[in-house]
């Protein structure tokens, strides 16, 4: 439905991501309610043959709290993480923002170039 030099821009699951691959089975994101996994060139792949040209593909980075970064990091069993997130009041580290990314979610930017085939 999208008009020939209609934008598309969607952030999805990156299988093929180191994080992906070192947890291997662990890697929380294989669920049942996700069907089809991606890496980079498969998405890629997917997206020229729906009639797009993928512009930008990058990593997604949130925007969190530190004491969201250090529960996730108590999550993995990083050392130290939980005595930092015990030390550190909560009014400070409830306020300090940063980035944050795994690498396992990408952000692609497409403009449909054609209409797909099929």
């Amino acid at each position: 439905m999208l008009r020939l030099g209609g934008k598309l821009i969607f952030s999805t699951l990156d299988v093929g991501s180191l994080y992906a691959r070192v947890l291997g089975e662990r890697w929380p994101w294989y669920i049942d309610m996700h069907l089809l996994y991606f890496d980079e060139t498969t998405l890629a792949n997917v997206l020229r043959e729906a009639g797009f040209h993928v512009a930008r593909s990058l990593t997604y980075r949130h925007i969190v709290t530190l004491d969201y970064v250090l529960y996730k990091l108590d999550a993995l069993k990083m050392p130290g993480a939980a005595a930092i997130r015990g030390w550190l009041p909560r009014w400070i580290s409830g306020r300090v923002m940063v980035p944050f990314a795994l690498g396992d979610i990408r952000l692609t930017i497409c403009t449909k170039v054609r209409e797909a085939h099929g």
